[in-house]
């Protein structure tokens, strides 16, 4: 049986798919046609994911749609072995600094835009 908690696993398995893919989050995300943010938030579970979406997702990721769905065990496993290795834990630190200062980068720009 689904259940809607199990909708935010969706984002946590994109994440892992784009790692594993060595696929940086803007990258994807200009891929899709969304915001880095958008992306962002879809990865953390802060909103839902459309059909759409999670169809280009599946043509760039090279998976299958189900496997957004079915990946659960697999997910969980290389999420606990990211989490317990330490230079897992650095790279993953690594990106998400590197994500955070494209970010910023990012809001300066358009920033700077506004300003002219």
């Amino acid at each position: 049986m689904y259940n809607e908690g199990q909708i935010k696993e969706i984002g946590k398995k994109i994440k892992i798919l784009r790692a594993v893919h060595q696929i940086r989050q803007q990258e994807l995300a200009r891929k899709l046609g969304i915001s880095q943010t958008h992306l962002s938030n879809i990865e953390h579970g802060r909103v839902t994911v459309g059909l759409v979406i999670l169809l280009r997702l599946a043509n760039i990721l090279h998976c299958t749609f189900n496997d957004f769905f079915t990946l659960e065990d697999e997910s969980q496993k290389m999420l606990d072995y990211w989490d317990s290795s330490p230079g897992m834990r650095e790279l993953k630190q690594f990106l998400d600094s590197r994500e955070l200062a494209e970010r910023e980068e990012q809001k300066a720009v358009i920033k700077g835009r506004a300003d002219c």
